[in-house]
């Protein structure tokens, strides 16, 4: 398959046909849906926009059309557009999101546990009320499963998230002196603790740089071309090779309150976008409904 490379990712059909064609490409419509006809390189090609910005290429042959003959390939963000990015997104958001936690690594975990398939808004307020009743792995083992549970009955299962709270704390007694380990390996050996949670705690409690991949900043990443991947763990390799390492304690603060207040899902605000014209999302919103 050949590999067409243009500058970012395409907006229409027409630019596809316009960096293929040997001339002006022919424009035809057909039940309400435009396409294009043109020669490459002595062949006959159609462009078409399919769904969105999903682009179908294919060629003609005396057996009909050969779907697909092209790759549409786009380059990423350069290092010095990404950093500009970040510096904008400061003057705007600046720091501190998880401040109030930074002193207490323990606290950091449970509430990274608590926040699992719930919003801020619910963990939160969660976190609060049962640090009321206990502040250290011993405390939540004498607590116990039930009494823990009694106090985060809003956040989403919580009754499995009161048994994995109470399971880290045992196995933080046993195995680590009751101390939160303080790296990625270690903590990723916790009962419901993957590799968003570790980077959550190692940059939010230890001030270790690395950055964590949650929903915002693997949206605003995929908008943004700094990965092609779905899988939060290529992501977070991807991202960590691409931003200067002396940004990634900034990334996962900054892209969380991005994703809420502007880059939002399924419809991103880009009208009043601080970014707006240093980001390559082909599908802008730049029209408030």
């Amino acid at each position: 398959m050949k590999q067409l490379i243009i500058t970012e990712k395409p907006k229409s059909a027409q630019q596809i046909a316009n960096a293929l064609a040997d001339k002006k490409p022919s424009k035809k419509i057909q039940a309400g849906v435009a396409y294009y006809e043109l020669t490459h390189e002595g062949k006959q090609i159609v462009v078409a926009s399919t769904i969105g910005h999903i682009f179908g290429l294919a060629e003609k042959n005396k057996k009909g059309w050969k779907y697909p003959v092209f790759e549409v390939e786009w380059k990423p963000l350069k290092k010095e557009a990404i950093v500009r990015i970040i510096h904008r997104l400061n003057k705007r958001y600046g720091h501190g999101r998880y401040a109030k936690m930074r002193t207490d690594p323990f606290r950091v975990l449970i509430g990274v546990i608590l926040s699992h398939q719930t919003t801020d808004e619910i963990s939160h307020p969660a976190a609060e009320r049962l640090f009321k009743h206990a502040k250290t792995p011993r405390d939540f083992v004498r607590l116990g499963v039930k009494n823990v549970d009694a106090q985060i009955k809003n956040v989403n299962y919580h009754p499995t998230k009161a048994r994995r709270i109470v399971a880290i704390s045992k196995m933080l007694i046993e195995e680590f002196k009751g101390k939160v380990p303080d790296t990625r390996e270690k903590l990723m050996e916790l009962p419901g603790v993957g590799g968003k949670s570790a980077d959550i705690v190692l940059s939010y409690a230890y001030d270790v740089p690395t950055i964590a991949v949650d929903t915002h900043v693997r949206a605003i990443t995929q908008r943004l071309h700094l990965t092609k991947n779905k899988d939060p763990e290529k992501i977070h390799h991807d991202l960590h090779r691409i931003i200067p390492k002396k940004y990634w304690l900034e990334v996962n603060s900054l892209f969380v309150d991005f994703g809420k207040d502007i880059c939002t899902s399924p419809r991103p605000k880009c009208y009043k976008c601080p970014i707006v014209k240093l980001c390559p999302y082909e599908n802008k919103n730049l029209q408030p409904l």
